[in-house]
């Protein structure tokens, strides 16, 4: 893990109960803007790798209740049961599985939140892609909300 991947001055969170459209929901609130920019850098270094690529990040502890302290970002190629994005957890480990299309509407994510945008969340239903034609981890995905200095979270 690269040092600027690591203990990231934000808060990671699996919120109890559905915010958006699915269940769970994966927060990330930031008290500067700029704290979450090695998440963008690290989504940006994945557009430039060959498939499977992957970054691990780590998150500085948090007292927030289902806190996690690991964030994994996998760019895979599209597959049968992946076309976007998966957004899921297990323990203390938050994990977005992507392929490009799922890549790209993260990149588009995150540029907004570190701009100051709070209170909006992203999943597969936010791609051009229509329902149908989504893969089984599509339609099982997470949705990842964004909480910002202003608003610190549900």
């Amino acid at each position: 893990m690269k040092p600027a991947f690591a203990n990231l001055e934000i808060d990671l969170w699996v919120h109890c109960g559905k915010l958006g459209f699915t269940e769970p929901s994966l927060c990330l609130h930031h008290d500067s803007l700029d704290s979450g920019s090695p998440i963008l850098n690290a989504l940006n270094e994945l557009t430039g790798e060959k498939c499977p690529a992957q970054r691990k990040l780590t998150v500085a502890a948090c007292s927030r209740e289902r806190a996690m302290s690991n964030l994994r970002l996998m760019v895979v190629p599209k597959r049968e049961d992946l076309r976007v994005m998966s957004v899921r957890h297990d323990s203390d480990t938050a994990t977005i599985e992507m392929t490009g299309a799922g890549l790209r509407l993260l990149i588009e994510a995150f540029t907004s939140w570190l701009n100051g945008a709070e209170d909006f969340g992203i999943s597969p239903r936010h791609s051009s892609m229509k329902p149908k034609a989504f893969g089984k981890l599509d339609r099982e995905s997470g949705e990842l909300w964004f909480w910002g200095p202003s608003l610190a979270g549900p």
